[in-house]
């Protein structure tokens, strides 16, 4: 474990106040953070609960600095949080960054940049948002500038998950210098009619056509029905069974 990660766990540990729960805490913590990419805060802090979010987003931007570029450090910690003091967790398991790093390799080709323009990435259970970090990562390692081409759309029906995608992302994107094409997070459930979801955070640059819960449904509904059409496709491939009456 990172020794800034182990400051970031122990920053938690000290900082509750009042009727502040490590939940909440580290729920204000996201919210803080999301207020400097423009998320207006609904109530503003007190003098002191800002000084303690001070102390804990101090620490969470030497993790991240410290880290490697683009890890999932909030996954790990809101697991141990939720662990040591019980908290309104849902249940969640994080997959392992290791594991989503070794998927995000596997699938990556880099030919499809050459067959389109924006390319446009699904997370439907973004979680901690590990699997977008592992994907960024590797995209990253052949070609940061494939990055400005390429859409990330998030979903997750825990918003507090979605809270923790945007941050890992968008401090990464910040602390290491990377620019990605545009990050849509919406929060819902990705089972259900994408019209019935609420976006959280969007951001995107100029030249790329922006993400939206229509445009989701759209894509959701082209691409099930060109699976749809594969599948068709191999049934009338297979052999038919052929019987001979003696």
């Amino acid at each position: 474990m990172p020794n800034n990660y182990k400051n970031l766990l122990k920053a938690f540990e000290n900082h509750v106040l009042g009727a502040r729960s490590h939940h909440d805490w580290f729920r204000d913590l996201l919210d803080d953070v999301m207020a400097g990419f423009g998320l207006r805060l609904k109530t503003p802090w007190d003098d002191e609960v800002r000084d303690q979010l001070f102390t804990l987003s101090t620490e969470y931007a030497k993790a991240v600095k410290d880290a490697p570029i683009f890890d999932d450090i909030l996954g790990g910690l809101y697991q141990e949080i939720a662990s040591k003091y019980k908290s309104k967790a849902m249940g969640q398991y994080f997959t392992p960054m290791a594991l989503c790093e070794m998927m995000a390799a596997m699938t990556f080709d880099v030919g499809i940049y050459e067959r389109s323009g924006t390319i446009r990435v699904y997370e439907p259970a973004c979680g901690s948002g590990a699997m977008i970090l592992a994907t960024i990562k590797t995209i990253y390692e052949n070609n940061p500038e494939l990055l400005k081409r390429t859409s990330f759309t998030m979903v997750d029906l825990d918003p507090l998950c979605c809270r923790m995608s945007a941050v890992q992302i968008m401090a990464n994107c910040l602390i290491n210098g990377v620019e990605i094409g545009e990050l849509f997070i919406v929060q819902g459930n990705a089972l259900g009619d994408p019209l019935n979801m609420t976006p959280y955070y969007h951001v995107s640059r100029p030249e790329i056509e922006p993400m939206s819960v229509q445009g989701m449904a759209a894509g959701l509904q082209h691409a099930r029905e060109e699976y749809e059409a594969q599948e068709k496709k191999k049934q009338a491939s297979k052999p038919g069974f052929q019987f001979d009456l003696l």
